[in-house]
């Protein structure tokens, strides 16, 4: 493994770990209680419901930029990205539209 490839490894999974840990804290910082100011907006179900379903979708998102992650890091060490570079370049089209066939492959 070269510098390059060992810094951008780096670079993902450290802001994996800090989004996954800033995820999980506000999980842990989620009240039960419904703050004075919103009393008369939310009743307690309502807010508890809320709650209920930020917990899920912030658990369901860790979960898919984890799974994110372990795609982009597997298609890093494949090659999967200098294949798909390859590719394009064979058609022979100008640098603009090549970068719009590669871009348009991994979307």
């Amino acid at each position: 493994m070269n510098f390059w490839l060992i810094t951008i490894l780096l670079i993902l999974l450290s802001s994996n770990i800090v989004e996954t840990m800033a995820s999980y804290l506000n999980i842990k910082a989620i009240s039960s209680d419904i703050p004075d100011e919103f009393k008369k907006i939310y009743n307690q179900e309502e807010y508890r419901h809320s709650q209920d379903y930020l917990r899920a979708t912030t658990k369901f998102s860790i979960l898919q930029n984890s799974f994110n992650l372990l795609l982009i890091i597997l298609f890093l060490l494949c090659g999967v990205f200098n294949l798909l570079d390859i590719w394009a370049r064979d058609f022979n089209f100008g640098p603009v539209l090549t970068g719009v066939i590669y871009i348009s492959t991994l979307v």
